[in-house]
């Protein structure tokens, strides 16, 4: 197995070029470069390598959707939208062409074009989880929360994912259904005691309807996490629920804690004023 780690890139270079050697018609060679390019940040090379390893794939390889993706995040979006859409020509009932082409739609914000290749493979695959979850995604980006209710409530009732049950709890807010929402994230955690954006949604739902105390038992443990797409979420809600719980000085050494790692956030420099006036307040 080639080793692709950042120290050893010189060996995987030399495997790969031993590998084309001795089978130089082998596409996974020329992918395996390109990966290797993109970690020497050579965008050139990597494009070149997976063009060669695309002339040399199968019609139905993943080779040619991961070449796709490449280019989307390079900036050829066009021509990724142009291969796959010819693939889907070539290759009427190969789904990946097509599930590219609804992610890459939802992206760039094209909800009637992303709901035409959902309905595409819903056609040839009813019970495809991928579409059936993006048709919620697309009522919650166009905040219909009746629709995405529906979208969800259907989903979840065929498949027990905690990501599904998450989204149900997003679309039950966004129809300003609260304890469903509640019931749905307490599923979800259920079913994955260690789903975060569960944890946050669920304590920041506690804390605004008066349950501060639940909100700082799920948290308080996700501040010992190094990730601040975690740590500074949870401390923002915390310091709420602290507020909540008349607890000021505990909810100012929060603001503290996040104010050295964003000196410059305004916001988090007014609700520690907040905190303190809180404190001392007459």
């Amino acid at each position: 197995m080639i080793d692709m780690r950042e120290t050893n890139l010189v060996a995987a270079e030399s495997e790969l070029n031993t590998a084309k050697r001795l089978d130089p018609k082998s596409s996974l060679v020329y992918v395996g470069l390109a990966r290797l390019s993109q970690l020497h940040n050579n965008p050139k090379g990597a494009d070149e390598s997976f063009k060669a390893a695309v002339g040399l794939a199968p019609l139905r390889s993943p080779t040619r959707i991961i070449y796709a993706g490449f280019q989307a995040n390079t900036g050829a979006t066009n021509q990724a939208r142009q291969s796959m859409l010819d693939l889907v020509r070539q290759a009427p009932d190969y789904l990946p062409p097509l599930h590219f082409l609804m992610s890459l739609s939802f992206a760039e914000g094209k909800f009637d074009e992303c709901t035409i290749y959902i309905s595409q493979i819903l056609a040839r695959e009813p019970g495809n989880y991928e579409a059936l979850a993006m048709k919620g995604e697309v009522s919650l980006a166009r905040k219909d929360g009746k629709q995405a209710v529906a979208d969800f409530e259907y989903l979840t009732a065929r498949y027990a994912r905690p990501q599904a049950s998450y989204q149900l709890a997003e679309a039950y807010l966004l129809d300003g259904n609260t304890a469903k929402a509640l019931s749905s994230l307490t599923r979800c955690l259920q079913m994955d005691t260690n789903f975060i954006p569960a944890k946050l949604a669920l304590s920041d739902l506690n804390m605004r309807l008066g349950n501060p105390a639940a909100a700082i038992a799920m948290l308080t443990p996700l501040l010992k996490l190094t990730n601040q797409a975690v740590t500074v979420p949870a401390s923002l809600i915390l310091a709420k629920s602290y507020l909540i719980q008349k607890s000021p000085d505990q909810a100012i050494a929060l603001y503290r804690g996040l104010e050295a790692s964003f000196p410059k956030d305004p916001k988090v420099a007014y609700d520690e004023g907040q905190a303190w006036r809180i404190a001392y307040k007459p």
